[in-house]
């Protein structure tokens, strides 16, 4: 279970761009130490940029199943959603090398001082590419959306 967080206060409409390392660095860490076959739930917010999208596509590649969930008992207000992989797959490597890769070009490039940003880890068409998977982030966000 992945639960990190900080403050955001007057910056709650940006909380996702600004969480997108953590997002990376927690999913990173439950690939590096689940074993075959584990399970992992990580706390979330809104997943509409490229980059937490991508981010939630490489698990869905990582894992048997994955489900995005908010709880009854979570405030409508409140954009707090969890995802749900189990059963990682057997091989997972590459996927677990190449959020290396990215959260080491965010320790090159991410800063105070820097304009660069990571703004994607997996192309748009890719993502699009897999119907399932583009209708399932629609189709949750919407009904999140409307509760």
């Amino acid at each position: 279970m992945a639960d990190g967080g900080f403050s955001v206060e007057g910056q709650e409409n940006e909380q996702e761009i600004l969480s997108k390392r953590l997002y990376l660095c927690q999913f990173l860490c439950a690939l590096s130490i689940l074993r075959e076959g584990g399970h992992f739930v990580c706390k979330l917010f809104d997943l509409f940029t490229p980059f937490s999208v991508g981010l939630v596509y490489l698990m869905y590649h990582a894992f048997e199943k994955i489900c995005i969930f908010k709880p009854n008992t979570s405030r409508p207000a409140n954009s707090e959603r969890y995802l749900i992989c189990k059963w990682r797959k057997e091989n997972t490597k590459d996927i677990c090398d190449y959020m290396f890769e990215v959260n080491c070009y965010f320790e090159k490039f991410w800063g105070l001082t820097s304009d660069k940003d990571i703004v994607e880890i997996v192309p748009l068409y890719l993502l699009k590419e897999n119907k399932d998977f583009f209708n399932y982030i629609k189709e949750s966000n919407n009904k999140i959306g409307t509760r």
